[in-house]
């Protein structure tokens, strides 16, 4: 959250893992075995958790106090709650297992409860145990064996059984009855999900094992007789009920592998003698195609459930090396598919709810875990494992085949059906067709796809990554930007701001802003849209509810979309500007020669705006104008934007004045010509007026004027408020530049340009008293821009003259109560009486006033003959 990545050793101490530079214990491991184990969630902060240590708790929340902070999208994108995972075996959200009926009389001991076992020494347990275990290997009767496993299914959720049992000759001996008692399908079926019980509740599990000729466990040499190529095979097996255990078992086991650390060692099963050698437990690639089988269309749903929520659980936790062989197109399209059925919103709500609901569910956690593994893991700390140096490292063949190929595998899946999966779910998400769960998920799975490793980071000296401004296409880019454009829909849109609306949880308000956010990062007519549909009144309730302070992601993402705001109210218009100024270069002209010219005047003139280097895609900046109305109206917004953006003012005022075409050539010359405009339109998308060249194409200049004096009238209405610190930019920046509309060839701009005037000069001469030389500055604006050009106004058409008249009437009102300095007329008659183009102006206003047919022209100029003669 500091805006910062911290050390690799710094960030796996944080997440309560060791560094690359350590080996993990075994009992580090074992934790996260036995939170999964537990049904409890893990306890560690995931990488990707978001980082809240910057703020305070507070009674209340001021948002402008941290706007300054550059919060990374990258680490509020997953909330540590979203890595938490849920047993496989055992979930009564896949299936529920009934426990196995017990005879007592039947046992050839007395029953001991598990309560009684679990306070029992280790010596005790073991001799139990071991007569246990005789009882089984003696040629009994099926009914026999079959009660003694049905005791130890009561007994086997101890940890200290657990151990002892998956780690002696009782798992050979199952492994055995598993493959010849063919014909025992119940049988079979209690003695692999005592297995499955078993390894989730083991601390620890040695490799592979077979009963020697001594009766003690040896390592296998991974042939079949193994567990992992026993359960693989069971999967094959053609009673359904045996696949879902064995698909429950295997999973567990699968999960167990992955939680290892590289280069821990497996301790012996009896607690003394010599450590055995390294842990050889891996994933085989017959294993991983046999799970990844399980998805297919055909197979039991049941399977399918406990396939999915082995692949969910293993890319939540598990290291990138394990993630990576689940990290394939026919996984992920077998996936999508599963999440995706029946999610439409005129689907039932038998299709949407039960055992499918949840299979869906779980599909579309897992499917969100494996897009955050291709696209975002390679540039960021990959996952939960030790090794997160290596991982973030150049050099390292993990994290630079995926940081290429992952966009690709993305790319190829989305691309078969588009992104209307996604879309359907949620806009399903608005109307309750969709769980909150699931379109978290996908919002997930959006929110990867859109972003882009520095999304959220300043680059230094006032450049940011606002609209994709000044960055060159990342290879993501280039493999994405086919399916992003897909996203880029007023559907999509509509369902995002919509969701807000919604009694959602933080977590999923958190999601959807910043799914918002990422969408307009990457589109900026997304932008438009998002603003045009009152994003900002949502906002607005948001930051105003209860409890803010203390709802850390909820604040942390929407810190990050106002952040992200308030930065495009500068960088639209420096953009806009500086294209304007190389555009004006090539010409030869001045951009701003009336603004040049008061800053020279302006001993407080703001420094020079930061280069944003090189072109920009002009496409995106014009497009992202109208965003701009929008902005600047907020008033939760413009201070903090002005705070951030410094140049605005004059940005702005540049831009409108390269607008102006003058009426007369006496004027002056035109910043940009009709032609350089037609350069610029060129990459203008969804102008309403423009066409392409060749074809008649003609100048953006007039829609580009209008919108840009939508802008000016936003910033207008706060010029007595939120403005009121900065009169000093607007007397010597936006105040000539409106002055200069006055003489454009368009009747309706020199309306829209004396409307402005009657908002700005008088709250600018009103808020500058005691502002050092502010009244220098809009008294040489009054004298040289505007009183010179009252006689032309006055003549104009209709409602030009009384606008022209009344702004007049503002300024004597406004200057005459104002504290002025002592080296400048107080009286504004007085002041204007110094200039003889002022007066001389004045005089021809007043006396074209006098002549006009309109009454109400008449009245107010023989209002000011009368101050004047006073």
């Amino acid at each position: 959250g500091s805006g910062t990545t911290p050390a690799p050793s710094a960030a796996a101490a944080a997440a309560g893992r060791p560094s690359s530079a350590t080996v993990a214990s075994p009992a580090a491991a074992m934790t996260r075995v036995a939170d999964h184990r537990s049904g409890q969630h893990p306890g560690q902060a995931h990488p990707h958790a978001a980082v809240t240590g910057g703020l305070d708790a507070r009674s209340g929340w001021y948002w402008e106090r941290d706007i300054h902070r550059q919060i990374p999208v990258g680490d509020i994108m997953f909330n540590k709650k979203e890595f938490h995972v849920n047993p496989i075996i055992l979930n009564k959200q896949i299936e529920v297992i009934e426990a196995p009926q017990l005879v007592p009389s039947a046992l050839p001991f007395a029953p001991v409860p598990a309560a009684e076992v679990s306070g029992w020494s280790r010596e005790m347990l073991e001799q139990f145990l071991t007569s246990i275990f005789g009882h089984l290997s003696n040629k009994g009767s099926f009914n026999d064996r079959m009660q003694l496993v049905s005791y130890l299914y009561t007994i086997c959720h101890l940890e200290s059984v657990a151990d002892i049992v998956i780690n002696s000759s009782f798992a050979s001996l199952f492994l055995h009855m598993l493959r010849r008692m063919q014909s025992r399908e119940s049988f079979r079926c209690l003695v692999v999900t005592l297995l499955g019980v078993l390894i989730r509740h083991a601390n620890n599990i040695i490799y592979d094992v077979e009963m020697g000729q001594d009766g003690t466990p040896h390592p296998t040499d991974g042939g079949d007789a193994g567990l992992l190529p026993t359960l693989t095979e069971l999967l094959r097996d053609p009673s359904p009920k045996i696949r879902r255990r064995a698909m429950a078992t295997l999973g567990e086991l699968l999960f167990y592998i992955s939680s290892l650390e590289e280069g821990e060692e497996d301790e012996p099963s009896n607690g003394g003698g010599e450590a055995r050698p390294a842990s050889t437990w891996t994933m085989p690639a017959a294993t991983v195609s046999a799970v990844a089988r399980c998805l297919l269309e055909g197979e039991d749903e049941t399977v399918c459930h406990y396939a999915a929520k082995t692949i969910e659980n293993i890319l939540a936790q598990a290291p990138g090396v394990y993630c990576r062989r689940f990290a394939t197109e026919e996984v992920a399209v077998r996936l999508l598919d599963i999440a995706t059925r029946g999610a439409s919103p005129s689907s039932t709500a038998s299709a949407r709810s039960g055992a499918d609901g949840s299979l869906r569910t779980t599909a579309a956690c897992a499917l969100s875990h494996l897009f955050r593994f291709l696209l975002v893991s390679p540039h960021t700390l990959p996952g939960p494992e030790a090794a997160a140096a290596a991982l973030t490292d150049p050099e390292d063949s993990l994290s630079a085949s995926l940081g290429t190929t992952g966009p690709k595998l993305v790319a190829r899946v989305l691309g078969r059906g588009g992104p209307e999966p996604i879309c359907r779910v949620i806009e399903g998400g608005v109307v309750g067709v969709v769980s909150e769960k699931m379109q978290l998920a996908f919002l997930n799975m959006l929110n990867c796809v859109l972003w882009e490793p520095g999304d959220g980071y300043g680059r230094g000296s006032g450049e940011d990554p606002i609209l994709g401004l000044g960055a060159d296409a990342s290879p993501t880019t280039r493999a994405l930007q086919p399916v992003r454009e897909q996203f880029f829909s007023s559907r999509v849109v509509t369902s995002l701001v919509k969701s807000l609306d919604r009694q959602h949880s933080d977590l999923a308000k958190g999601k959807i802003l910043l799914a918002i956010q990422l969408l307009s990062l990457r589109h900026p007519q997304a932008l438009v849209d998002v603003l045009e549909r009152n994003l900002i009144h949502r906002l607005d309730r948001i930051v105003a509810e209860q409890g803010l302070s203390e709802r850390r992601y909820l604040r942390l993402s929407t810190l990050s979309l106002l952040g992200f705001l308030c930065r495009c109210v500068g960088t639209i218009p420096m953009a806009l500007a500086q294209r304007i100024e190389q555009l004006a270069a090539t010409q030869g002209n001045s951009p701003n020669s009336a603004a040049e010219a008061h800053r020279e005047r302006d001993a407080g003139a703001a420094p020079a705006r930061p280069s944003l280097g090189g072109l920009f895609p002009d496409r995106a900046v014009l497009a992202a104008v109208p965003a701009l109305v929008h902005l600047v109206q907020s008033r939760l917004l413009i201070r903090a934007a002005l705070g951030l953006a410094p140049s605005l003012l004059q940005d702005l005022s540049l831009c409108v004045t390269a607008t102006v075409l003058p009426l007369n050539p006496t004027d002056g010359q035109a910043v940009l010509l009709d032609d350089t405009w037609v350069l610029l339109e060129e990459g203008k998308k969804r102008d309403p007026g423009s066409r392409r060249r060749g074809s008649g194409s003609r100048s953006i200049r007039p829609w580009l004027q209008t919108t840009l004096l939508l802008v000016v009238q936003g910033l207008a209405r706060h010029a007595e408020t939120e403005l009121s610190p900065f009169s000093d930019k607007m007397a010597s920046c936006l105040s000539p530049a409106v002055c200069r509309l006055l003489i454009d060839t368009s009747g309706d701009i020199r309306t829209q340009a004396v409307t402005l005037l009657r908002y700005l000069l008088p709250a600018v001469i009103t808020t500058g008293v005691n502002q050092g030389n502010n009244h220098i500055t809009i008294s040489t604006t009054i004298l040289h821009d505007l009183l010179p050009r009252c006689p032309d106004l006055v003549a104009d058409r209709d409602p030009i003259p009384q606008f022209t008249l009344a702004l007049l009437l503002d300024l004597a009102e406004a200057w005459n109560i104002s504290d002025v300095p002592e080296d400048i007329p107080g009286d504004f008659f007085q002041l204007i009486g110094m200039s003889p183009a002022a007066q001389t102006g004045l005089e021809s206003a007043l006396a074209a006033g006098l002549r006009s047919e309109s009454s109400q022209v008449r009245d107010q100029a023989n209002q000011i003959r009368i101050l004047c003669r006073k």
